[in-house]
């Protein structure tokens, strides 16, 4: 067995697939399998004979009687599946359903259009097949609207695409454009299923399969690897498939089909930007009908650069909205126009008017920073008594230098460039007629990543060259300074309202202790001394904190920050203070007189008692305890094996003369002195 018949009886393997019939006839009556035509060729050229529009021998009884549409056409699997997927099952049924419910919104505007333009009325499901007859339809590749019109491709044939119109989504102008583009590409390949193959994949990409196989025939390129898309080689046997069900809506049981009402309407002329939630008040209509019949205007609203516009309003509702009262006095306009410049963000313009960045946010519906480009036109109100904000020192920008100011070359001066949403470099670079090493030379930034929005960029440009459509910012009106730099951190926090301390670390302080007593995280303290939050801190230990500016003055944190005598307990001490000398003691049993460390003083706490003469040198182990829980239980010392060493009492450990002997026998095993030790959290 060849090839060719290898393919054939792939081919009518998938034509023999059978699923549920969705009106309860179970599977199809016929029972013979479906046999494809075979593909014969011509002895002398080689090209493909061409296929009579009839059902291939074997195929279902009902695909024999179909009203086959006005397009001429060949028949494939492909055509065969997507047949019996619309007729055979319930999800195909349901689909095209809702595809003929919908299209009494717009068919009687598009077959018109059609008359006109002398094309075949069939083209009309092409619409169908797009988009559903839902003029909002987006798809992932940006193509939107009746007929899926890309941004590019709606400019060539008059649909204005910017932020706040988008005419690809208007019925009546999209459809306009594409009788337009479709009598261009059956002017340009003289065949509809080649010119409908390149309203799916594009014009480009239909010539180029077309020059490297050597053939435009629509069908034979179907058949070749790699010759045109996979999508496009499906998406001409379902406009057939659709088209054909559209002319036997009774086998395809579309009968019962109600379609929805007509896009009808009423036209007024408006001034100003005037926005649809406002029409629709004065027109008794909704919201919802307001957007149904005007889906171009993306922010619900009259562009601003139209002195007059028209909005359509539903059909009846015209002469009430001219009837209202104070109609002419609700529609003029109160606000000024806008455009934004490179570098400049919502806050700018905010103050620069005196009002609020939410305010703008809602006036202008803006959803996503990302929206707002250069050059888009921005409504700002205007009030009677709104006073410009002055900018203050907080308002001036905190510019981060690596090293000192650098000085511009001669003839050039230095200007520095806030990045914003959509900035790259080789944006830039355009932008200010340089090269893209320049920038990078120029600036602490990395050529593999994206520029951060607030980012400022230095940039030297020539004294005679003016930048009118970009913000810039001189050095006199911003705070340059070095990082790391001691002017750096006092700027940098006083914004945030906190203060730089350096602390030393005492015993037993926790990075637990240390963000409950500063108000800090551990992972806040761990960040800014380059150390890990679960770090255990030693007595003495360095460290910068960042401490509210409020909370300094407080009685409790001043008393953390005091700088106490060292001592056994807390053990801190301040560089710039010499340590404290040991006062002499006088020892009771010598007159002699010996220098000892000076015992801590004990407010509201029981002293610690001496050790005894004949206890062991060893100290019992404590643990840091908080302040009011019980003391810490006796600990056994373990018996040694060995004979323990003769301890010598040192001077401050030894008792007083009259103190009476322990009564303990055992030198080896005794039980430890319970230690009264004052808590360690101040």
């Amino acid at each position: 067995m060849d090839q060719a018949e290898a393919k054939h009886d792939a081919e009518v393997a998938v034509a023999n697939a059978r699923q549920p019939n969705p009106r309860g006839t179970g599977p199809s009556t016929s029972r013979s399998p479906i046999r494809l035509p075979a593909r014969s060729r011509s002895a002398n050229t080689g090209a493909p004979q061409q296929f009579v529009p009839v059902p291939p021998p074997g195929s279902p009884a009902w695909m024999h009687t179909l009203k086959m549409p006005d397009i001429s056409f060949r028949w494939n699997k492909h055509l065969i599946h997507y047949l019996m997927f619309y007729h055979d099952t319930k999800h195909g049924h349901d689909i095209l359903a809702s595809w003929f419910r919908d299209m009494g919104r717009y068919e009687h505007l598009i077959r018109s259009f059609l008359r006109q333009s002398n094309l075949p009325q069939d083209l009309i499901y092409i619409s169908m097949i797009e988009s559903g007859f839902n003029a909002r339809t987006l798809s992932y590749a940006g193509a939107s609207g009746l007929w899926q019109f890309m941004p590019a491709g709606g400019r060539i044939y008059g649909l204005r695409y910017d932020y706040w119109f988008d005419e690809r989504k208007d019925p009546l102008r999209s459809t306009m454009a594409g009788m337009k583009y479709l009598a261009d590409l059956h002017h340009r390949f003289g065949n509809w299923p080649i010119a409908l193959a390149a309203f799916n994949a594009g014009y480009g990409a239909v010539t180029q399969a077309m020059r490297r196989f050597n053939t435009n025939d629509y069908w034979t390129l179907c058949e070749f690897e790699a010759g045109l898309p996979y999508s496009t080689t499906k998406y001409v046997p379902k406009f057939l498939a659709v088209a054909i069900a559209g002319h036997n809506r009774a086998e395809f049981n579309l009968t019962k089909v109600q379609p929805r009402p007509e896009w009808d309407y009423d036209v007024i002329t408006v001034r100003g930007p005037v926005s649809l939630r406002r029409i629709a008040r004065l027109a008794g209509a909704s919201l919802k009908q307001m957007r149904y019949l005007n889906p171009a205007l993306r922010r619900s609203r009259v562009p601003p650069y139209y002195k007059s516009f028209q909005v359509r309003i539903p059909r009846g509702a015209k002469r009430r909205f001219l009837s209202r009262a104070g109609a002419t006095k609700l529609l003029a306009g109160r606000h000024a126009l806008h455009r934004l410049r490179w570098g400049e963000t919502l806050d700018d313009v905010a103050r620069l008017y005196g009002t609020r960045t939410s305010v703008l946010r809602k006036l202008n519906g803006i959803r996503s920073s990302r929206e707002l480009r250069p050059g888009v036109p921005l409504l700002v109100p205007l009030q009677r008594h709104a006073a410009r904000r002055t900018e203050s020192a907080q308002d001036r920008p905190l510019v981060v230098l690596a090293t000192t100011t650098p000085v511009p070359p001669k003839g050039q001066r230095m200007v520095l460039y806030r990045a914003c949403p959509g900035d790259t470099i080789a944006s830039l670079a355009r932008l200010f007629h340089c090269k893209r090493q320049q920038l990078l030379e120029w600036n602490q930034v990395a050529d593999d990543s994206n520029l951060v929005p607030g980012l400022f960029l230095t940039v030297f440009l020539p004294r005679h060259q003016r930048f009118p459509l970009v913000r810039f910012y001189r050095p006199k009106d911003v705070d340059l300074v070095v990082v790391d730099s001691p002017e750096f951190f006092d700027k940098m926090l006083a914004r945030r309202g906190l203060v730089r301390i350096t602390y030393r670390a005492r015993r037993n302080d926790t990075m637990k202790r240390l963000s409950r007593r500063f108000h800090l995280s551990a992972g806040s303290i761990a960040r800014i001394n380059h150390i890990s939050r679960f770090s255990h801190l030693k007595a003495g230990q360095l460290l910068v904190l960042y401490v509210d500016a409020k909370r300094m003055r407080s009685r409790r944190m001043k008393r953390h920050l005091r700088h106490r005598r060292p001592n056994a307990h807390r053990a801190v001490h301040h560089p710039s203070r010499p340590r404290s000398r040991p006062r002499p003691v006088t020892s009771p049993t010598s007159s002699a007189t010996t220098k000892a460390r000076p015992a801590p003083k004990r407010t509201g706490m029981s002293a610690r008692p001496a050790p005894p003469t004949t206890h062991p040198a060893r100290t019992p182990k404590t643990t840091n305890r908080r302040r009011g829980t019980k003391q810490r239980k006796a600990r056994r010392v373990r018996p040694s094996r060995k004979a323990p060493a003769r301890q010598h009492p040192s001077p401050r450990s030894a008792p007083h003369a009259d103190a009476a002997p322990r009564p303990y026998s055992n030198p080896v095993l005794r039980p430890c002195a319970v230690v009264d030790r004052p808590s360690s959290r101040s």
